[in-house]
């Protein structure tokens, strides 16, 4: 099934899409696709996710109950799926090895991963080695944060990889993202960031009060 979405897909219209109903997981691919941003992306594959009801010439948005899985380097991937996520080891890289949620508790963490779009970073061994998410109403606005990548699997520009796959997801390619970081960082500005343009209109109210 692999390669069934690519730039030759990218100006064909609208979106729909064929689920085989067979004894393997579903798997679905589309007929046609009018997103240059998934192309670009190598998004190679769609699983309904679980309780999804397949049906043939069934149209959708990409995303919403739909999970994507997005090829990369190496034999890496990132899924939106997240009963794939292993919550326990998200905690452990971000309450204890990032500089900008140190502590963060368990409850929070898990919390956090449900009410957001979440998506994870898998070798080809299906291992977890990352984990970024958007904060988001999958309509106007969408906060890029808790992008990570294991220390193991750094030097092979799965940084890069991961947040431009969050970033080109079906549910926010089209709306304003935002994302907090160390200045400087010149891979976020690959991806189209830059610095706020009006940034005397933002304001922030502090947690815990």
């Amino acid at each position: 099934m692999t390669g069934l979405i690519d730039g030759s897909l990218s100006t064909l219209a609208p979106i729909f899409a064929v689920a085989f109903a067979t004894h393997q997981p579903h798997y679905a691919f589309l007929a046609g696709l009018r997103m240059e941003a998934l192309a670009t992306c190598g998004v190679d594959l769609l699983f309904p996710r679980r309780g999804a009801r397949c049906q043939a010439a069934l149209p959708i948005v990409l995303g919403g109950d739909w999970a994507v899985r997005v090829a990369g380097p190496g034999g890496y991937w990132v899924s939106d799926d997240k009963s794939k996520i292993d919550v326990p080891r998200v905690h452990a890289w971000i309450s204890r090895e990032s500089y900008w949620a140190a502590g963060r508790s368990y409850a929070v963490m898990a919390r956090s991963i449900e009410q957001s779009l979440a998506l994870g970073l898998y070798a080809a061994d299906d291992v977890q080695a990352g984990f970024a998410r958007l904060v988001t109403d999958r309509a106007t606005f969408a906060w890029l944060c808790d992008v990570f990548v294991d220390a193991a699997h750094r030097g092979r520009g799965l940084g890069t990889f991961l947040a431009r796959a969050a970033t080109s997801h079906p549910d926010v390619a089209g709306i304003r993202q935002v994302l907090m970081a160390e200045p400087g960082r010149s891979m976020y500005r690959k991806l189209g960031f830059g610095v706020l343009v009006s940034p005397e209109r933002w304001m922030e109210r502090p947690g815990g009060r």
